[in-house]
């Protein structure tokens, strides 16, 4: 088809739809999402390492927050795996990796709401799942055919 095999599909869309303009709108939109969720990562990212780090001194002590000051090493080790990246990997490439990581992970969140209601049913659940336990395993079956 028309878009087989293209990586910049909403700006071939916007420029079917609304012509050359509205394709470099469509584009510098796709690019403000792009930045904005670069710079939420960046600010996020360590930052849940470091927090991490403090469930699981043992094996992530390395990277924990410091008290008021930012996660350094954390955030030297997140640089440091992004240029890895962008070196080693076409643009495809590293949004089938961002893609397979975070579909991994919701499917890894989804199985541990069903793990932690096996291993502790007595646990005071503050948040209810609807639908429990059909939608967790719907989720993490769509996940891991998309993981697939």
């Amino acid at each position: 088809g028309l878009v087989e095999g293209e990586l910049a599909v909403a700006f071939l869309a916007g420029g079917a739809l609304f012509g050359a303009e509205g394709a470099r709108v469509i584009g510098a939109l796709v690019a403000l999402g792009l930045l904005s969720t670069i710079s939420a990562m960046v600010l996020a990212g360590p930052r849940v390492a470091s927090t991490m780090a403090e469930d699981y001194p043992r094996t992530l002590g390395w990277l924990q927050l410091t008290p008021g000051r930012a996660p350094v090493i954390a955030v030297a080790l997140q640089a440091g795996l992004s240029l890895l990246l962008l070196w080693t990997a076409t643009f495809a490439q590293v949004i089938a990796y961002i893609g397979l990581l975070l579909s991994s992970c919701a499917l890894l969140v989804a199985a541990g709401v069903i793990w932690l209601r096996i291993r502790e049913p007595e646990l005071a659940r503050p948040f209810r799942c609807w639908g429990y336990p059909l939608t967790p395993a719907i989720f993490i079956a769509v996940a891991g055919g998309m993981i697939v």
